[in-house]
């Protein structure tokens, strides 16, 4: 989704924030579980990045005056009109990321272009670097991701055992297209929150949208943060590195759903060779209970030239049904973290997986 189509009139957003005085939203209705798990959010600003009135979140209502509420520190109608957020400013770390304006972390990004309601899946379509619009508030909540939804509906995977992802659900069901891989939703994303994962310099997002009608759609997948200097990656020794990995699964039927993984990545940096495999796969459609998806678990080995900071390699699913390729990199002063994106498919059915991963030592 494009950067442009977030932003509104500054009317109607103040229209919405002065409707948030009257208080939060009501409960979406929908499949098994979703009903305890998500909220549709009546005083959402329509961006994709504004922060719900949710249980989770707490209460973001503004006071008559605009001003955040003193219990959480959420943009205000002020900050708001003034424009201070649309300053971009350069990605350095979590840690030191401003809570009043956005950053723009680079990574690598890959798009999986769908037809129909997955009548057929084209091959990958991989960037090497793009940056992604990032914002999150002073408690560690999402503000703005670039790729987002226009998000109604915030939670997580924690049901799952994957706190660590958010999910941003456009909870349009009836107005628009039902996604494919959740009833719950015309559109979704999946978010890797580095402040519960324990990351500093990079993190990823894998999120779907629905072409007007349901005729098709696009999975992306993205990895971004702050890329190691080509002169900081290790040239010798070895280390574990530990994470997370999310994506959006296509079944051989025909079936979407959502997809998340512990991840372990063995480095040799004097073979320049990274051991990946993840393991303990979920898939999800309605969030709340899970099925274990061993067959999903992937395994492979990355690589990367001399006086370089990216890699690749190819990934093939436990059950050997899908292969494809990833690519990713290192991230922090001396390669501390690392993060990719992959895209692993069937050669003779629709079966497809497409997301993105990050890790730490």
């Amino acid at each position: 989704m494009k950067r442009e189509t977030k932003w509104v009139a500054v009317a109607t957003a103040a229209a919405i924030l002065a409707g948030c005085a009257g208080g939060g939203g009501a409960r979406q209705s929908g499949d098994s579980g979703i009903d305890e798990l998500l909220f549709a959010v009546g005083c959402a600003i329509p961006l994709g990045w504004s922060h719900a009135c949710t249980e989770r979140f707490g209460d973001s209502s503004t006071t008559s005056s605009g001003s955040s509420s003193s219990a959480s520190a959420y943009l205000s109608l002020d900050d708001y009109l003034s424009g201070t957020y649309l300053t971009p400013t350069n990605f350095t770390r979590w840690s030191a990321a401003p809570r009043d304006r956005y950053a723009e972390p680079y990574g690598p990004k890959t798009n999986v272009d769908y037809s129909g309601q997955f009548d057929s899946v084209a091959p990958a379509h991989y960037q090497a670097s793009e940056k992604v619009y990032m914002m999150y508030d002073d408690n560690h909540h999402l503000y703005l991701f670039g790729d987002l939804p226009d998000g109604r509906l915030f939670t997580n995977l924690s049901q799952a055992a994957h706190e660590e992802i958010d999910v941003v659900l456009d909870g349009n069901v009836g107005a628009y297209t039902q996604s494919p891989f959740t009833p719950a939703a015309s559109s979704i994303a999946l978010v890797a929150n580095p402040y519960i994962a324990g990351w500093d310099y990079q993190s990823f997002g894998v999120w779907n949208t629905q072409a007007p009608g349901g005729d098709g759609g696009t999975i992306g997948a993205h990895s971004f943060g702050a890329v190691t200097p080509v002169s900081a990656v290790p040239l010798s020794g070895t280390a574990t590195f530990a994470g997370k990995l999310g994506g959006l699964y296509i079944s051989p039927a025909g079936e979407g759903s959502i997809a998340a993984a512990e991840l372990s990545v063995n480095a040799d940096f004097s073979a320049r060779s990274l051991s990946f495999a993840s393991s303990n796969t979920i898939t999800t459609r309605n969030l709340a209970p899970s099925t274990a998806a061993a067959n999903l678990n992937l395994s492979g080995t990355l690589s990367y030239a001399s006086r370089s900071n990216t890699f690749s390699g190819t990934l093939t699913s436990a059950g050997g049904t899908m292969s494809g390729s990833s690519n990713g990199q290192f991230y922090g002063p001396n390669a501390q973290e690392l993060g990719g994106v992959f895209a692993v498919k069937s050669p003779t059915t629709v079966e497809t997986f497409t997301g993105a991963y990050g890790a730490k030592r």
